[in-house]
């Protein structure tokens, strides 16, 4: 007797299975050394938040761009570091009402 063939109506929905899991790792990573270091979600609470992310994230591009891919302090790679600051800024966009982000 054949096996049923199920039915999802999956098409058009956000493919997360395309993200690279050990990207999502690293970036886990560096988001949970950040918490022990300070305090989960302490980020969110910075002073001048937009500058100084954007200087963490140009930090760790150059340093990245320099031939540096593992973070000296962390010991995780740049790109992981990169990536959580472009996180950050983006969801100061998101808190501000940003009309271009939907």
């Amino acid at each position: 007797m054949p096996k049923p063939i199920g039915s999802k109506d999956d098409i058009g929905k956000t493919e997360f299975d395309l993200l690279e899991p050990r990207f999502i790792e690293a970036m886990a990573q560096v988001m949970t050394k950040g918490a022990a270091k300070y305090k989960p979600y302490n980020w969110q609470y910075v002073p001048q938040f937009h500058q100084r992310y954007l200087a963490a994230l140009y930090r760790h591009l150059i340093a990245y761009h320099k031939g540096e891919v593992i973070d000296q302090d962390s010991e995780l790679p740049h790109m992981a570091h990169i990536a959580c600051n472009a996180m950050f800024l983006f969801w100061s966009d998101l808190r501000d009402g940003n009309p271009d982000i939907r």
